[in-house]
């Protein structure tokens, strides 16, 4: 159950078919995951960036908000999340509060400026490098230039083979700006780019500064340890540790560990929309390899059973053996919660997702906007709000699918916060039935610190 947290912004304006629409900042914020709430820092920081339209705007004073959490401390606490307006901006009687935010974006070397650990580690980076003979014009703090003008001064470029090649190096956390403005520049001019982290932060990848790096990137992110040196040597290819989130399923729960791999460098400069494919498949993958025969058996049963339009007494037997290793609720409980609704939904967006041709995507989106009519007008329908947001979130060309009327019903439904959101009381079933949404449905900073050896 979310808790009902005292918010200085109450609630929000977003679009609807009809215009502006007000939100509670409770229907958005309450049951946003980690991975939901990196990327909706993301897509907030892009948009206010390229001077567009604000995604959320104060319900208040119509101004433009982004969207943050009250310092550190436990990530999976949503109490904490809040929207909050940008510094500049017109007097809001809800603007009070938003100096007590805590700048959990960019904490760099602790107010100094770069100290002798940042300097010697970009040119331990250059040293990775200078082992690969395809890497050449090596050159630290060197301006490259973009598109109308722009540039930015990564810590390390080269070239390689003919593409620019471009680091990154994190001792401390970024400003979300930063990392996005830096994403969008190197990827809108072709320019290979890598965020890397130096051992002695390991311990400290829970800060959000980090998480916007590495759930952006579908949970990973390089750290340039002895290992990875020592491989680069021996290879004389430049190699760095890849630290990656996978699931773990515990014995009363699903959890995140940190997965480490060293891989060279080619395996991480495609586009980071690549890389965050990559990435969440990977963590789905890792999940279902470690469901025992029986619930992969069932999950398949279930996952065909719901192309139509079944009761979940209809595939309770199959429900109550993949709950029982994903630590998913009662028959009797998720009946009650409709959740054979909403996987309704999730299959059916599946398949539109996947259409291989127009025909079949036109039938796909009927199927979709039939079983969201279901949802939507179901009794639980409020507390599923949420999933649809998670899903107009996570597959942005599904927005253009949904009819008007489901739109502006979704917005209604958001009016106010409800104290029960199923998607987070059943996350962990719908992850494992549907890989496809597992990394953002489940995708967590670890409790403990990647194990570095070498």
């Amino acid at each position: 159950m979310s808790t009902q947290p005292s918010r200085a912004i109450q609630t929000v304006q977003v679009s609807g078919p009809d215009g502006p629409v007000t939100i509670a900042a409770g229907a958005i914020l309450d049951a946003m995951t980690a991975a939901q709430f990196a990327e909706t820092r993301n897509q907030v920081t892009q948009s206010h960036l390229a001077g567009e339209a604000p995604v959320y705007r104060c319900g208040s004073c119509h101004g433009p908000v982004f969207v943050t959490r009250r310092g550190e401390g436990d990530g999976s606490n949503n109490a904490r999340l809040h929207f909050v307006h940008y510094a500049t901006g017109e007097p809001c009687e809800w603007r009070s509060g938003a100096s007590k935010v805590v700048n959990i974006g960019g904490r760099k070397f602790d107010g100094r400026q770069e100290g002798e650990a940042h300097w010697n580690f970009k040119h331990r980076v250059a040293e990775a490098m200078a082992c690969d003979k395809r890497i050449s014009k090596i050159v630290l703090e060197k301006r490259i230039y973009g598109n109308e003008s722009w540039w930015r001064q990564p810590d390390v470029s080269g070239l390689f083979g003919t593409r620019q090649l471009a680091f990154d190096l994190q001792l401390a956390t970024a400003e979300i700006r930063t990392i996005s403005g830096r994403n969008t520049f190197y990827e809108q001019n072709g320019i290979a780019h890598v965020w890397v982290v130096a051992p002695s932060v390991i311990d400290q990848l829970e800060r959000q500064g980090f998480q916007d790096l590495y759930l952006k990137a579908g949970g990973s992110i390089a750290c340039l340890t002895s290992a990875a040196m020592a491989m680069s040597r021996e290879t004389a290819e430049m190699h760095l540790t890849n630290l990656r989130l996978i699931p773990r399923l515990g014995d009363h729960t699903i959890f995140c560990v940190w997965e480490t791999d060293h891989v060279p460098i080619d395996a991480l400069i495609g586009p980071i929309g690549n890389r965050a494919a990559v990435g969440m498949a990977h963590f789905g993958k890792r999940l279902q390899e470690q469901l025992p025969s029986e619930a992969r058996h069932a999950i398949q049963q279930i996952r065909e059973l719901v192309r139509g339009t079944p009761a979940l007494a209809d595939f309770a037997g199959e429900w109550a053996v993949v709950s029982k290793t994903a630590h998913g609720r009662s028959v009797e409980k998720a009946a009650g919660d409709d959740v054979h609704l909403a996987m309704q939904l999730l299959r059916a967006v599946e398949a539109l997702l996947t259409a291989p041709n127009d025909a079949v995507r036109a039938t796909c989106t009927d199927q979709v906007n039939r079983r969201l009519g279901l949802l939507i007008a179901a009794r639980t329908a409020a507390s599923w709000a949420s999933l649809v947001e998670f899903l107009l979130r996570a597959e942005p060309e599904l927005k253009a699918a949904l009819v008007r009327e489901h739109v502006t019903r979704l917005r209604h439904l958001q009016r106010y916060a409800t104290r029960f959101h199923l998607v987070e009381m059943h996350a962990r079933m719908l992850a494992v039935i549907f890989q496809r949404w597992a990394f953002g449905l489940l995708a967590q900073p670890p409790r403990h610190a990647p194990t570095l050896r070498g």
